[in-house]
């Protein structure tokens, strides 16, 4: 017997969370059932310089339990479910040793399998918590942390967190998962947040009601800037299910003005409507559906082609499911060395190419005499700048011509979406946004394009119809507009 306080091995305690409580006891294991005692021998051990009492019982089993008590007089009659306990030492037929250290209200358990892992459970009582570290052969670990604080009874309820964290051989943290259940008498809540070696996060709320179950996730990126969120609550007592969907404005994070919250709202027999709203909470769309309208047959599809993937596009960025939405319908390949370029401005050849890929007039013959002066038949953009022209997207300048290299403005594409779409618009009397005149150039177009929530604006409540616009602005229009008025 060494003079070590830690004795190799350990009984298992079976501690466990309670969840209506602190947790348990400890509660000495025993050997396999059926199996006696073949010898026992009690002996004085010293410790640290203190006697205590060491009892060994060899079972019939093989299993070896080696008990330390305070009582170094004592003898094997000792009720081993007393406080005289210091340590239990068990080594099982199977090579695994458990060694169980019992400190006022603190208990020590841990176990080493044959093959190397090591399991440290300890729970301290008096102050409710549990840490449990499982070291494998190869030096990773998962530490997991349970706290309860409170009763399921109390007015405050009950807090139970579960920290789960995962680290390499170095104790480099890789990820960790929290979970922190609260219980209350009229709702439950759990808080899940899970975060990636890369320190990007996804938290999922879950309430539960007497009468809803509400559950809202939210993804962040590795700064902490939202960037998804989508929120179900289910009534308890219909059945009705709610479901909103929020959609980053230009600037890729969730909870600007730009975004686009679309909320479902489907009722046990069908039916139900579908809102869609600004980052501001202002009504864009709203229509009913009935359970009684057909759905339509799907139509044979063709395989899809392979999604371009931009080298300057990655996920969660400023226009990632508006350029990939660009890439999977063919309106834009990008550029050779594999880039989008979403900062970039673009011409009006470019835009009129844009918005005829997106049409795809599959049975349009462009004109032999070009309807512009500065337009070459044949030329960049003849058959999509003359299919424009027929259309009446555009009409050219006083000139005669279409300057087809010149950039296009914010109004400008506002412009060609409006007449694209063939609608008579009424323009409101009021325009809502500070730096557009009501009756000004492009007014109709544009207070358009913001009923149709194709654009709110910026956050400073401005259009900004004379800037230059980007392919990502127009990569986000072209979408919402199919979305909302195309789809």
């Amino acid at each position: 017997m060494t003079s070590t306080r830690r004795l190799s091995g350990a009984v298992a305690l079976g501690l466990s969370v309670a969840l209506t409580g602190a947790f348990a006891a400890p509660s000495f294991a025993d050997p396999a059932e059926g199996a006696t005692i073949e010898t026992s021998t009690f002996v004085t051990v010293t410790i640290d310089g203190v006697e205590y009492g060491q009892l060994t019982d060899l079972y019939t089993d093989g299993t070896r339990i080696v008990t330390v008590f305070t009582d170094a007089d004592g003898d094997k009659e000792v009720d081993h479910d007393t406080e005289a306990i210091l340590s239990v030492t068990e080594i099982s037929t199977d090579g695994t040793e458990t060694v169980t250290v019992e400190e006022g209200d603190v208990t020590t358990v841990t176990e080493t399998t044959p093959d190397g892992t090591v399991t440290e459970t300890v729970t301290n009582r008096a102050a409710g918590t549990e840490v449990v570290t499982v070291t494998a052969p190869d030096e990773t670990s998962t530490v997991t942390t349970t706290t309860v604080e409170g009763e399921k009874a109390d007015p405050d309820g009950q807090t139970v967190t579960v920290l789960e964290e995962v680290f390499d051989a170095e104790g480099e943290l890789q990820g960790s998962t929290e979970t922190i259940t609260v219980t209350k008498s009229d709702f439950t809540s759990e808080t899940v947040t899970v975060t990636e070696a890369d320190g990007t996060t996804t938290v999922t709320v879950t309430v539960t009601q007497t009468d809803s179950i509400v559950e809202t996730v939210t993804e962040y990126d590795a700064e902490g800037n939202p960037i998804s969120m989508e929120r179900t609550t289910r009534e308890q007592t219909s059945d009705t299910v709610t479901e909103e969907v929020t959609e980053p404005g230009v600037d890729g994070e969730v909870g600007t003005a730009d975004d686009i919250v679309t909320v479902t709202v489907t009722n046990p027999d069908g039916s139900g409507t579908i809102s869609v709203y600004d980052g501001t909470g202002e009504l864009i769309s709203h229509r009913q559906f009935s359970s009684s309208d057909p759905e339509p047959e799907p139509e044979p599809q063709p395989e899809p082609e392979p999604a371009v993937v931009f080298s300057d596009n990655p996920p969660n960025s400023a226009f990632y499911l508006p350029v990939q939405w660009m890439a999977e319908n063919g309106i834009s390949v990008g550029y050779a060395d594999g880039t989008y370029k979403k900062t970039r401005d673009v011409s009006r050849g470019e835009t009129a190419a844009f918005l005829f890929r997106y049409i795809d007039p599959v049975d349009f013959d462009a004109p032999p005499t070009s309807p512009f002066g500065d337009l070459n038949e044949g030329g960049a953009f003849y058959d999509a700048i003359t299919w424009a022209a027929a259309e009446e997207v555009t009409v050219g300048d006083t000139e005669g011509n279409f300057n087809a290299s010149e950039d296009v403005t914010r109004g400008e594409f506002a412009a060609f979406l409006y007449r694209l779409s063939g609608v008579n618009f009424d323009a409101p009397s009021t325009s809502p946004f500070g730096d557009l005149n009501a009756g000004g150039a492009n007014y109709e177009a544009v207070t358009w394009l913001a009923s149709e929530g194709i654009t709110v604006g910026d956050t400073q409540g401005d259009f900004n119809q004379s800037d230059e616009i980007t392919r990502g602005e127009i990569s986000a229009f072209m979408q919402r507009y199919n979305a909302f008025v195309a789809g």
